[in-house]
Order: C-alpha cells, then sequence, then structure tokens
C-alpha cells in the first residue's frame, strides 16, 4: 500500500471520529458544562486513540459500527484527562488554543474533565460489554496514578525505570487500550 493511500485512508478515519465525536449527545449537561466539554471536544488532535481502535478492529474483521463505543470512550476519558492535566501542569494553552481552565475557569475545568471521564464510561457501558467497562476503568486508574507519580518525582531527575513506569501509566495504558477494545 502506497504512502498517499495510508494518508488518505488515516484522513477519512480522523473525519468520521471528528464527525462522531461532533454528534455526541451533550443535551443531558447543563449549558454551564456543555460550553467546556464541547470547547475540548473541538479542539481537534491527531485521535490517535481512536484510529488505532477502529485500525484494530478492521485488523481483525471486525464491523467499524462495533468500534464506535469503545473509541468514543476512549477519547472523552484522554482528553477529561488532558484538562485535568493542563490544570495540574499549570499549562496555559492546549492545541493552540488557551486551555479549558483558562477560558472557563479551574473550577469548571476540574468539573468537565470528570465530565469527560464519566461520558466515557456511559459509553464503554453502552457497549453491553462489562469486559470493556472494566479495562477503561483501570485504565483511568493506571493513568490518574501516572500523573500523582509525575507531579510526585517532579522536582528530581527519573531514573529509566521510573519514566517508563510513568509513561506507561499516563500513556501506554490507553493506548494498549485502543488496540485491545478494537479488536
Amino acid at each position: 500500500m502506497s504512502k498517499a493511500l495510508i494518508e488518505r485512508r488515516l484522513r477519512e478515519l480522523k473525519e468520521y471520529i471528528d464527525e462522531t465525536l461532533e454528534r455526541i449527545d451533550l443535551t443531558s449537561l447543563h449549558p454551564l458544562m456543555e460550553a467546556p466539554v464541547r470547547y475540548m471536544l473541538r479542539t481537534g488532535g491527531k485521535r490517535l486513540r481512536p484510529l488505532i481502535c477502529l485500525l484494530s478492529a478492521e485488523l481483525v474483521g471486525g464491523e467499524r459500527e462495533r468500534a464506535v463505543k469503545p473509541f468514543l470512550a476512549l477519547e472523552l476519558i484522554h482528553n477529561g484527562t488532558l484538562i485535568h492535566d493542563d490544570i495540574i501542569d499549570e499549562d496555559e494553552t492546549r492545541r493552540g488554543r488557551p486551555s479549558v481552565h483558562i477560558t472557563y475557569g479551574v473550577k469548571r475545568g476540574i468539573l468537565a474533565g470528570d465530565i469527560l471521564l464519566s461520558l466515557g464510561l456511559h459509553h464503554a457501558s453502552e457497549t453491553g460489554d462489562p469486559r470493556i467497562v472494566e479495562w477503561l476503568s483501570e485504565t483511568a486508574s493506571k493513568m490518574v496514578q501516572g500523573v500523582a507519580l509525575q507531579t510526585h518525582y517532579r522536582r528530581r531527575i527519573l531514573s529509566e525505570e521510573e519514566y517508563l513506569e510513568i509513561a506507561y501509566l499516563k500513556s501506554g495504558s490507553l493506548f494498549e487500550a485502543s488496540a485491545a477494545l478494537g479488536a
């Protein structure tokens, strides 16, 4: 397969992911919270986790539709943790735009991150597969522990082992879930 074909396929999948994220029903949220949640979902990004989930489903001959709820869960959880991460790290921008907590305040930012995490678990539960909910719950816990370790070790140089542990917990565990939940 040529590079151009691969790039076109990835572009098509990313457009599908973005369109699917845009259609998420947030009407149950109070407008006070819908705004920062929608803002975060519209900040773009590479959408690697949903891409991995969809490609993993394709590789095993699965149907795209079966991977939608898992990839939504993954991306919602990922975005929720990014909001929290920006607050903890005091980052003022995310993907070239003001971070959620800069635009809406720290308190609404924390709550928007919490809502995204809960929406992610809601979409996981809609798969009807308790293993998916369990996997994502464990993954979310790993991610929080990774942030906790990173924060704890912030003032010193990490050993290679510590660095790899944090990288796995914060990022690798979600990539692992992305591949597993699509398959």
